[in-house]
């Protein structure tokens, strides 16, 4: 067989969300891009939701039409029984956010990546495996060597890229997802089962109540890994779904959960001079909802970084770690909210699920005399400029916290106008003559001094 060599800019390891939608912006401007997908069945929840706020990065990528055009709505109601054991309907947004049909969304975005120009290998044959920088990619049995300035990891939430000297440098309690169907006929009497999502705590872990297009339901169970290891899947599971007060009440029983899936939270890094993005990267807590969301996001960042590397802006190396920091950052800011949100459940607070998973919110009422921390040094971000990104001076807290902007304004205008004894009151006179800061009202100032403390860049003065 002929051995023929594929020459790219950037070859992306996995045709997913992000894979997918990174080649599909980098082709777009013009880049040769080469996809690697693996075909095969998808493990997990056959839809997923989005908050009604990323319909902004889908309209900003061109995806809202597969949204809209499939009729990918979310349900009607959502609700939740947190905290109480009382349903609780949640507020909804501008409108209900959307129900992601996964298989059909992914292989439409693939589809938008090679009408822009990306070139897409599938792994149809029985001996394929996945492709590296050292490694031959094979199609229709054929093998083909690829040589690429610029690697892309987005092979999901596995184990990390087989290839790869990969370090799981942070990983949160493990978990696992139980999930089963519920067929309609089940539910049909109760119209509070119908076209809704309903997110319950239960001494096992959370339930997930989500209205599917069929008709039919998703129910999937959130647990402690190790209390599945101990007690068996069918008992954690029908101990929880037996105490359920939302519609989970109405699954039979009897019914044994058909799935189990790693829902770890983590995050991954390598030394190796590839970039590795969306769950690859960091796969977050499923109960931020956020999981699709931020798998684009990475590949509209991980675009930028490209760029920047094949313009000659910024040497691959250093970009490469920038995108690694952001990818740390985004995790490490997830891990605190819904550690946060588990916090606010109070009725299982020595269960094996709920009290590793519980993070005591920041309660620290700012001092009436502040300065900032002598530790807090300065250092460096990169935010987006054009189709690059570009440095922008931050400040690195004690804790490894690093900030350029808080809410709507630049962190080193609010940091120079504290000294060593500083007060509310003074840096609101100092604002009216910064013409930055001028339009913030004292109300505003107040809880941006306040978050400043808590995260560790502000201390009492002596």
């Amino acid at each position: 067989m002929a051995n023929h060599r594929f020459e790219c800019e950037v070859a992306i390891v996995g045709g997913g969300p992000a894979g997918a939608l990174l080649a599909k912006i980098l082709a777009g401007r013009g880049r040769r891009v080469l996809i690697v997908h693996r075909r095969g069945p998808r493990h997990g929840v056959p839809e997923e939701t989005m908050v009604a706020g990323a319909q902004r990065l889908l309209e900003r990528q061109g995806l809202l039409d597969i949204v809209t055009r499939h009729c990918m709505n979310g349900t009607q109601r959502h609700a939740a029984v947190w905290g109480s054991d009382r349903i609780v309907d949640r507020a909804v947004e501008e409108h209900r956010g959307f129900k992601i049909q996964r298989q059909l969304f992914d292989s439409e975005l693939r589809q938008l990546a090679v009408a822009s120009g990306a070139v897409l290998w599938t792994d149809a044959s029985p001996n394929g495996r996945w492709v590296g920088p050292t490694t031959e990619v094979l199609r229709s049995q054929t093998p083909h060597s690829v040589r690429a300035q610029l690697w892309v990891y987005a092979t999901g939430r596995g184990t990390g890229p087989r290839q790869l000297d990969v370090t799981v440098e942070r990983e949160l309690t493990p978990t696992i997802a139980l999930s089963s169907t519920v067929p309609a006929d089940v539910f049909a009497a109760s119209t509070d089962a119908q076209d809704v999502t309903v997110v319950e705590a239960v001494r096992e872990g959370w339930l997930w109540w989500l209205s599917l297009a069929n008709g039919d339901a998703h129910l999937s169970l959130v647990c402690d890994r190790d209390e599945v290891r101990q007690q068996g899947r069918d008992t954690v599971w029908r101990r929880a779904v037996s105490s359920a007060r939302g519609p989970a009440r109405l699954m039979p029983i009897d019914r044994r959960p058909t799935a189990g899936t790693i829902a770890t939270p983590r995050f991954l890094s390598t030394a190796e001079p590839v970039l590795l993005i969306g769950d690859a990267a960091s796969a977050l807590d499923p109960l931020s909802s956020q999981g699709l969301e931020k798998s684009l996001s990475s590949a509209e960042r991980a675009a930028l970084t490209i760029q920047t590397i094949l313009d000659g802006a910024e040497s691959a190396p250093r970009m490469i770690a920038v995108h690694a920091e952001w990818e740390r950052a985004l995790f490490g800011a997830h891990a605190r909210q819904t550690g946060q949100f588990y916090w606010s459940e109070e009725r299982f607070v020595d269960t094996p699920f709920w009290q590793p998973r519980r993070v005591q919110p920041p309660n620290r009422p700012l001092p009436d005399r502040f300065r900032v921390d002598p530790r807090v040094t300065e250092d460096e971000t990169w935010e987006p400029l054009g189709h690059h990104l570009t440095p922008k001076r931050a400040f690195l807290s004690p804790t490894g916290e690093r900030l350029s902007v808080l809410g709507p304004v630049r962190l080193e205008r609010i940091l120079d106008l504290i000294d060593d004894s500083t007060t509310i009151a003074d840096v609101v006179t100092g604002a009216t003559a910064d013409p930055e800061l001028f339009a913030l009202r004292p109300s505003q100032m107040e809880p941006l001094l306040g978050e400043l403390f808590s995260r560790g860049f502000l201390i009492a003065a002596e």
